[in-house]
């Protein structure tokens, strides 16, 4: 899940320097990332929008942060009568967070607590290009989560279907993914996959990619 910030038209970096922390950095700091009427919420959450504005019952399975990125994901949903289930457990994520603690020596503030910020950039002739943390890594982002939360399981148990998005293997493990569909069990269809995301098997057949889980109830 994620909040992409849409910036003004303008030059965009070549390849080499806009895959980097220090340009990353610069993003987030800028002017532009504080003003709150650029962020729109990105990923699966256009999918689960309209499919609710269109009379279907959905629920999406997802991890945010403790943060504002993650706050406005989480009222948007709301807004739209798309409940959010946690993926990582709050035991999980308390964990994670001491880890991280005592590793850095300070409270530096774990990854766990930060929602995944996408920046849209252009450059004014119909050319695009996107900055985020998956593009650094480590990966996969979610690294500790490896399966589902009691949270989410309880919904993922009465669904007729299941919607997954790509760059799951940039965000998730493959068991995480698994445990999902493994626990609907119902027909479950992939989004378009990265070229660089490799298929992985269930019972119920391939799923190519993944990385939120959204899933339509039953009646």
């Amino acid at each position: 899940m994620c909040v992409d910030i849409l910036h003004p038209p303008g030059p965009i970096p070549d390849a080499q320097s806009l895959k980097t922390s220090e340009f990353l950095t610069t993003l987030d700091e800028s002017l532009f990332a504080r003003e709150r009427e650029r962020w729109e919420v990105g990923g699966n959450c256009n999918f689960l929008i309209a499919a609710a504005r269109l009379g279907m019952r959905v629920e999406c399975v997802g991890h945010v942060g403790n943060d504002a990125a993650g706050a406005f994901l989480k009222n948007t949903l709301h807004d739209e009568g798309v409940p959010l289930r946690r993926l990582a457990s709050r035991e999980l994520v308390d964990e994670v967070r001491e880890k991280e603690r005592k590793k850095n020596g300070a409270e530096t503030g774990s990854q766990m607590d930060k929602t995944l910020v996408c920046h849209v950039l252009r450059d004014g002739d119909g050319g695009h290009a996107f900055c985020s943390r998956y593009d650094l890594g480590p990966w996969p982002l979610l690294a500790e989560v490896n399966g589902v939360d009691d949270h989410a399981a309880k919904s993922l148990g009465k669904t007729r279907a299941v919607f997954v998005n790509g760059f799951v293997f940039d965000e998730l493990k493959p068991s995480a993914v698994k445990s999902a569909v493994a626990i609907a069990k119902v027909p479950a269809f992939p989004d378009p996959n990265p070229p660089d995301c490799s298929p992985i098997l269930v019972p119920e057949g391939t799923i190519t990619s993944a990385c939120l889980l959204i899933h339509i109830t039953k009646d």
